[in-house]
């Protein structure tokens, strides 16, 4: 009954969402090079190779840091077990330990915390530190699903003045008991844990944990249990605050329940039961979310989400009206509905989805981007889900967009890409399946929002079985908003289609002047996958090598008005030979591209054909010294510079 209650619980909150493939002269391994044989290949060594013309996007690996006990202990995506400090450069991983790889763990209910710095990981030195932070008498506790974060008040550069504070849910006899709330040094002394007991058997504390001015906020839910649905679903936000961290926290719990719209023949609610959170850094404005249809918002006849935003701190919230319905940009991709005779009506975004993750981050406006996956349109009743066009069968997982809010509504939105494939919702891995976790993360300085996810380029079956990581990136530089196009960061990489059950940090690392580092970790390695049993020990690892653009790349040398062109940052980046830039803007046009030094010569022009919307373009810098170079996209009046490094 356990494992069945942790198996139902596992597919509950698991969540995932996957992107477009990016085009590349770097675009895929030849059949005879596929996950499937993957394992034999690790066993002898030997790298997959590339066809003729193909070249690997970047440099991936990984850090093994430990082992979980199985695979039902891999938490969802709206957890954060990845923290990075970038004051003292750890990167921080937390998870249920496996007692035969930590002898000292009582049980699978301990959890470790495993940190290391960033420098020595990229440099491939040592080892992960772990510890066992948390240990309860097993007879007592059962520590599930910990979300974590760095703590460094002081913004201290000594890795010994750093904590680190984690939370999650206890399974005491047989049932949901409690929510726990830790914390101790990075060292493992000062350990502190309190528990507090749930209201009910869906008091989850569980989402987006984050540190917003000394304070550690988490977010969760409650319901009442309606057959299999819920009622009075309610947004919980977790505050933990502390005059002193080596005596623990204190912790408070603001509640937010919307108005929700009721089945008035079987009484539940027409709302889903995961909440999400995000912040700015300096806690000026926060937002907090669940997907849902309420009295307000029932004329649109959709599930979207229900924004509230606070500007105290969580202590009141505000509710912000969105209509969604036949916005210019969603009209482009989505389906209208469609009454009896085919006559077309609006279009509506069904949030309703089988991944069922929602993740947002605020940026340096203090606006909201929540991301999402959406399906075609209905007409209106939520009662009556078979009328009108729901599913357009050729979008498979639906598609993603970027939708930003601020507190007096909608502000745009972005499209971000098609999903190529449906989610695996029951027996991929042994007995449990994934989805496609989407996720966000975004720079230090907030002008740089990524949403990262799960994909595979051409399955056979429709169906996410070997997954890769691509990210999408939205970029605020000095007044100029661009988009950074999707990339399949994994393509081409020995783990190929082995990047599953990802975790993502809430801040990019900034490691060098022209890129920077998505601190992402995926969990089960090609052999585990290979024994498919989800119930035995499973490994965790950190992907080293996941970079996308910054800021500094963004910045056009014109500010574009009007149509606005778009130039993607080479990859790979470094150039050793040769590398490729995506180009996209609305119009159709000839393309130039020159290719200057840091002394600003000239050293190659490239006249690169007509633009159709979108185009893939390799530099060939096989024969340039080692050094920094620009390259310089021209598309009519508009140009764009940005940044490279040969080596």
């Amino acid at each position: 009954m356990k494992k069945l209650l942790s198996i139902c619980l596992f597919l509950f909150i698991s969540g995932f969402v996957f992107g477009q493939f990016y085009k590349t002269s770097s675009s895929y391994l030849k059949e005879n090079v596929t996950p499937k044989n993957l394992v034999s290949d690790l066993k002898t060594n030997n790298k997959p190779q590339l066809e003729s013309g193909q070249k690997q996007t970047t440099y991936i690996d990984r850090s093994f840091i430990g082992k979980s006990n199985d695979a039902l202990s891999i938490p969802g995506s709206e957890r954060r077990s990845v923290s990075y400090d970038e004051k003292t450069h750890i990167v921080l991983y937390t998870y249920p330990a496996d007692p035969d790889s930590y002898p000292e763990a009582l049980s699978s209910g301990s959890i470790v915390s495993a940190y290391r710095d960033v420098e020595e990981m990229y440099d491939d030195n040592g080892d992960w530190e772990t510890h066992i932070s948390a240990n309860p008498d097993p007879s007592l506790h059962h520590l599930a699903f910990p979300s974590a974060v760095l703590y460094n008040p002081q913004e201290s550069t000594n890795i010994d003045n750093v904590y680190m504070v984690f939370s999650g849910s206890d399974y005491v006899n047989g049932s949901w008991e409690n929510n726990y709330f830790g914390s101790s040094k990075i060292d493992n002394t000062e350990n502190h844990i309190t528990y507090i007991p749930m209201e009910s058997e869906n008091d989850w504390v569980r989402s987006d944990m984050t540190v917003v001015n000394d304070e550690v906020y988490i977010f969760g839910q409650d319901f009442e249990n309606i057959g299999v649905y819920g009622v009075n679903q309610t947004l919980k936000h977790y505050k933990g605050t502390t005059e002193d961290p080596t005596n623990g926290f204190d912790w408070e719990i603001n509640t937010l329940t919307p108005n929700w719209l009721v089945n008035e023949t079987d009484g539940y609610a027409y709302a889903l039961y995961t909440t999400n959170a995000a912040w700015n850094k300096d806690g000026s404005i926060g937002y907090i979310w669940m997907i849902g249809v309420t009295n307000e918002s029932s004329s649109y006849g959709v599930y979207q989400p229900q924004v509230y935003y606070t500007t105290d701190g969580g202590n009141s919230w505000n509710y912000i009206e969105l209509n969604l319905e036949d916005n210019e940009v969603l009209v482009e991709y989505l389906p209208p509905w469609e009454d009896e005779n085919g006559n077309q009506g609006s279009v509506r975004p069904s949030f309703l989805t089988q991944d069922r993750t929602y993740p947002g981050a605020v940026d340096v406006l203090g606006r909201l981007h929540l991301f999402s996956n959406v399906y075609g349109s209905t007409t209106g009743d939520v009662e009556n889900p078979e009328e009108g066009n729901w599913v357009h069968e050729d979008r498979l997982g639906g598609t993603i967009f970027d939708f930003v809010i601020e507190p007096e509504g909608l502000d745009k939105v972005y499209f971000v890409d098609h999903l190529l494939t449906k989610c695996i919702a029951d027996t991929a891995f042994g007995d449990i399946g994934w989805t496609h976790r989407l996720q966000t993360t975004k720079t230090p300085a907030e002008n740089g929002i990524y949403a990262v996810w799960n994909d595979q380029y051409n399955s056979e079956d429709g169906y996410l079985n070997f997954p890769d990581i691509y990210s999408w990136g939205y970029l605020w530089c000095y007044d100029w908003e661009g988009i950074y196009y999707t990339v399949n960061h994994t393509a081409g990489t020995i783990y190929t289609g082995y990047y599953f059950y990802p975790s993502l940090g809430e801040y990019v690392i900034w490691e060098s002047s022209y890129e920077v580092f998505i601190p992402i970790t995926s969990s089960v390695s090609p052999q585990e996958w290979e024994n498919n049993d989800s119930s035995i020990p499973i490994s965790h690892s950190f992907v080293v090598g996941v970079t996308t653009s910054d800021c500094i790349n963004a910045i056009p040398e014109t500010n574009p008005h009007g149509t606005i062109l778009y130039v993607s940052q080479n990859q790979p980046n470094p150039v050793k030979a040769k590398t490729s830039i995506t180009i996209n803007t609305d119009v159709i046009a000839p393309v130039e591209i020159e290719i200057r030094n840091i002394l600003g010569q000239t050293i190659s022009s490239l006249n690169a054909g007509i633009l159709y919307h979108e185009m893939t373009v390799e530099l060939d810098l096989s024969n340039e010294n080692a050094g920094i170079y620009f390259y310089t996209v021209i598309v009519g009046e508009q140009k764009i510079t940005k940044k490279m490094l040969v080596e």
